[in-house]
């Protein structure tokens, strides 16, 4: 079986995959992961925020935006985990659906 997500469900999914893996449960074979966010530190490349078109998106997803959006008010929030799946062992899985 394959599992996929989008935005915050793909954030869902990869979390999901872990658990499962750090448990010793069917991983999935693929993961679908489309637009999530995956490290708590994103690097915003000054080539890539020159392509957002309109204010809207400038205002919304430049460093500062991204951190406080990421950090949700706590800091300790951003730490490698399961809300941040990026920061993870990626390697290895036991067992596939």
């Amino acid at each position: 079986m394959d599992a996929a997500g989008a935005s915050a469900g793909a954030n869902l999914v990869a979390a999901a995959a872990l658990l499962l893996r750090n448990d010793d449960g069917p991983v999935p074979r693929r993961l679908a992961l489309a637009y999530g966010a995956f490290h708590s530190d994103p690097i915003l490349e000054s080539e890539v925020y020159e392509r957002l078109r309109g204010s809207l998106a400038r205002w919304a997803f430049n460093q500062e935006m991204l951190h406080r959006m990421y950090r949700n008010g706590d800091d300790r929030l951003l730490v490698p985990g399961l809300a941040f799946p990026g920061g993870s062992d990626l390697h290895g899985s036991r067992r596939r659906w």
